[in-house]
């Protein structure tokens, strides 16, 4: 059979391999690829290099709590005392303000918890009274979160609310402490009170009629009164235990000197006296 001219000429054509360029394509992207991960990795290593850095410098540089006080008094903008001039532009500066941050809150919160320490030595030392140990305590919160306010408020917020939980665990013992250093206070004056009357007993019972306010009673009157003045200190002090001792103890007195009397009277003229009795 004939062939046709456009037959001869198609023959007539160069032959393409396509499963040359086929793996000529898959070698190039291969290449291409290596080289992109070449790349990606000296980036990343170049990152961590500056990260590093960066943390490094900022912890190093970073102000202390006095530096930035002072700056916030002197109305100096704090990003030009940070490592980074807080700013977000490179690897270095994020890392270098992180750190700086970390490091001057770190500092910040040691300061702010040894005044705290010193303040409740201070006040258990004095007997301060609760208002005013509540009073400084939100002095010593309130001006270190200023110093971290300036700085970044997020962290100034955690800061203020970790130093009231610590600020409020030592009111609450301070607190507890004035209680009982009251409560002993308040115990030994109604013991010493209590001495008081049982000491007076004896002239009481040698009285038997006594003028007071302008009334006369009779001993066993002004006695009754004053066992319950001592009863009355011990219901004061939620103290059944001191009732129940005072009160022993007035009753063996009032016995006592109620005895006393009669032996006076007795021996005063033995023989007229037994006789009246």
């Amino acid at each position: 059979m004939a062939r046709s001219k456009r037959d001869m000429m198609y023959s007539a054509l160069p032959q393409i391999n396509y499963a040359g360029y086929a793996a000529q394509a898959r070698e190039s992207q291969a290449l291409s690829q290596s080289m992109n991960r070449v790349v990606s990795f000296a980036a990343k290593q170049s990152a961590y290099e500056s990260e590093k850095a960066g943390t490094e410098y900022g912890a190093e540089k970073a102000p202390t709590p006095q530096q930035v006080k002072d700056a916030l008094a002197e109305g100096i903008d704090l990003d030009e005392i940070m490592p980074g001039g807080g700013g977000d532009f490179t690897v270095f500066d994020r890392a270098a303000g992180k750190a700086a941050l970390i490091s001057v809150t770190n500092a910040v919160e040691a300061e702010a918890r040894a005044s705290i320490s010193q303040l409740q030595r201070e006040a258990y030392s004095n007997k301060t009274p609760i208002i005013e140990v509540q009073a400084e305590m939100r002095n010593i919160i309130d001006g270190y979160g200023a110093s971290l306010a300036g700085i970044s408020p997020s962290v100034a917020k955690k800061f203020n609310a970790s130093m009231s939980i610590a600020g409020n665990t030592v009111i609450n013992a301070h607190a507890k402490y004035l209680n009982t250093v009251q409560d002993k206070a308040s115990k030994a004056l109604a013991a010493a009170t209590a001495s008081n009357i049982i000491g007076l007993i004896p002239d009481i019972v040698n009285n038997p009629i006594i003028m007071t306010d302008n009334e006369l009673v009779t001993a066993n009157e002004l006695l009754a009164t004053q066992r319950q003045a001592i009863a009355d200190l011990g219901f004061t002090n939620n103290d059944p235990a001191f009732i129940t001792k005072q009160l022993k103890i007035f009753d063996d007195a009032v016995s006592e000197a109620k005895v006393g009397r009669i032996v006076d009277f007795v021996l005063l003229n033995p023989l007229a006296n037994r006789k009246a009795m």
